[in-house]
């Protein structure tokens, strides 16, 4: 059976960017699935660049370097 099925137009990220790097200068913290989405696959995804971009510009526009703990879930 044949689905139809619609692609996303590409998003402006920016807004998001800044108002991350802006928690994080200030000392806050954020959660973010490093993969870019969730699925029903058991295993990760390769990650996405988007949480390194974000800690060096936090880094270039406030001086503050934040803290990262990376994790992931895996299940089956």
């Amino acid at each position: 059976m044949n689905y139809p099925y619609k692609v996303m137009p590409k998003m402006d990220q920016s807004l998001v960017f800044k108002d991350v790097e802006k928690c994080l200068g200030a000392g806050g913290c954020i959660a973010m699935f490093p993969e870019g989405g969730s699925h029903d696959n058991s295993d990760l995804l390769p990650f996405k660049a988007g949480i390194a971009m974000m800690t060096l510009g936090t880094i270039v526009k406030t001086g503050q370097v934040p803290i990262i703990i990376p994790s992931g879930l895996k299940y089956f």
